[in-house]
């Protein structure tokens, strides 16, 4: 007689957020499942065997590599964002579904926290958890492995014999008393390999970069800005990791794993000031050597100096900020609720730059209903003077993509966009600007070309800079020594002339550069997408 086999395993799957196509990278770079894994360290110490898939093959490929272990499987989990996730996430559970019925599929991630009710009539969705997942996950499985009724557990959505069934929202987990992400479940040379193509430079203070990683030690921010859906996901709250288990574990990551550069990915870093300078201070403490950089309010910024802790957070490896300037006009800073004025952004600054450290300040373009052209000089004339305090600082542009759960999506539909109303339908949902834009009844070409040509490649030559990143790279260093100097200083001198007039049109110099890329068989850049400075 065959002995029952014990379904102990789950499938962990997160699809690619962009289709081969529209990758603004250009080329497929591997982003590590960080979702995943921080799902998957709670379920393995409760005694389950977890797999990830990651993003290396194609669907069919990775569902028949699975082929052998199916008899095993207890349920399978899709987390996805908006857009191509959600699409790879159903056509890998079309599949599950066609052959092996009986294995329940969830879904988690911010796409269906933001909009659960829609997310749970899909015909490949039969459990939706909201938010973190690390208890309610972990209480989901243990029903199935008994199956028991899911009764009871909180912040959950699933379909009974009597219809969908909305379990109520309750406090999240608190996650020091959960385990870190379990990196050591994924492949993570084959991580490290590729992140190189993501390395801010060769060498950041003193340091060779070998590998490039992006962490995340919290989820959540109490702020209120009117683009993001993390208060719709996580209240006005942080959750974070215990301070001495992340150090430990960056410290194995850097010293074993060789990834000595790393970005924490957190929705707002620096929003605990205790737990930072704890952070910092374990860091110094533990001597591990490493750059690092964190997203930051502009509030926080001003915080932190009045507290003396900039020396402090240098000293444990942070070389860059990334800040959400957004705009240089305050009445579009009071839009998306910012609760910052302009003067405060040039403070932060100013802060940054005399610490030595160099920040990527975010500008957010092409807002529906309230955007004008004055706002886009008056952030123009931000990125100018924000240059002026430091040509390395970063202009990162982005134009608006509308993501569901946040007050300015509810603008765009009121602006006249016409918005997918069930999950496949997201799943087709184009978030790369440059593709979806034409279907936005707000866009504005001359406003788009305006905006990239000025702060990608006028400002950067007006003021010049050393960046490894952006349409034009290590403009001051070519200027003294490239054999090109005496066109980049004609350049310069003209951009200066536009940036002090204000004077954009005709911008022949741009379309002599896009002739030259066209002889040297480099693509041309066009206006839309992101762009750096």
């Amino acid at each position: 007689m065959n002995k029952r086999t014990i379904k102990n395993t789950i499938i962990l799957f997160k699809g690619y957020p962009y289709k081969d196509s529209e990758s603004v990278m250009r080329q497929r770079v591997p982003l590590i499942p960080l979702s995943l894994i921080s799902l998957a360290a709670t379920l393995r110490d409760a005694g389950y065997s977890i797999r990830i898939i990651d993003q290396r093959d194609s669907v069919e490929s990775i569902y028949l590599s699975l082929n052998r272990q199916w008899d095993k499987v207890l349920c399978v989990g899709i987390s996805a964002l908006t857009g191509n996730e959600i699409s790879e996430g159903i056509e890998f559970a079309k599949r599950i579904k066609r052959n092996h019925a009986t294995i329940p599929i969830v879904w988690g991630g911010w796409h269906v926290s933001a909009l659960p009710d829609e997310s749970i009539r899909c015909d490949e969705v039969d459990i939706v958890v909201r938010g973190l997942g690390q208890c309610s996950f972990l209480e989901l499985v243990r029903r199935i492995s008994r199956n028991e009724p899911l009764t009871g557990i909180d912040n959950i959505l699933y379909k009974s014999e009597k219809g969908i069934v909305k379990a109520p929202i309750s406090a999240y987990p608190l996650l020091e008393r959960c385990s870190l992400p379990a990196f050591d479940l994924i492949d993570l040379e084959y991580y490290r390999e590729h992140s190189l193509k993501l390395r801010y430079k060769p060498v950041i203070n003193g340091i060779p970069i070998t590998g490039h990683l992006y962490y995340v030690s919290s989820f959540g921010c109490p702020h209120e800005c009117s683009y993001c859906c993390s208060n719709s996901v996580f209240g006005k709250r942080m959750y974070s990791y215990g301070t001495q288990g992340a150090v430990n574990q960056i410290r194995w990551l850097v010293e074993e794993k060789k990834f000595n550069s790393m970005s924490f990915v957190d929705a707002n870093f620096f929003v605990n000031m205790q737990r930072v300078e704890d952070f910092c201070k374990a860091l110094v403490a533990s001597g591990v050597r490493f750059a690092w950089d964190a997203q930051m309010h502009i509030r926080d910024v001003i915080r932190y100096e009045q507290h003396g802790l900039w020396d402090l957070i240098k000293k444990s490896g942070c070389y860059r900020v990334s800040i959400g300037s957004e705009s240089g006009a305050q009445d579009i800073l009071d839009y998306i609720r910012k609760r910052v004025q302009v003067d405060d952004i040039l403070r932060t600054a100013e802060i940054i730059n005399a610490h030595g450290l160099i920040a990527a300040f975010n500008f957010l373009f092409c807002l529906p209903k309230v955007e004008k052209l004055s706002h886009v000089y008056e952030s123009i004339d931000l990125a100018r003077r924000l240059k002026e305090i430091n040509p390395d600082f970063l202009l990162a542009i982005s134009f608006y993509v509308p993501f569901p759960g946040t007050s300015m999506y509810d603008d765009a539909v009121g602006a006249g966009l016409s918005v997918p109303n069930t999950l496949q339908s997201w799943g087709e949902f184009n978030t790369n600007y440059a593709h979806a834009s034409n279907s936005y009844p707000w866009k504005s070409p001359k406003m788009e070309r305006l905006i990239y040509n000025v702060l990608t490649f006028f400002i950067p030559l007006a003021i010049p800079g050393n960046m490894y990143r952006g349409t034009l790279r290590l403009v001051r260093e070519k200027m003294k020594s490239s054999k090109m100097r005496l066109f980049f200083w004609i350049g310069h001198r003209l951009a200066k002339m536009r940036l002090n007039h204000s004077c954009y049109r005709f911008p022949f110099e741009i379309w002599i550069f896009n002739y030259y890329r066209f002889v040297r068989g480099i693509p041309p850049y066009v206006p839309g997408g992101k762009g750096v400075a």
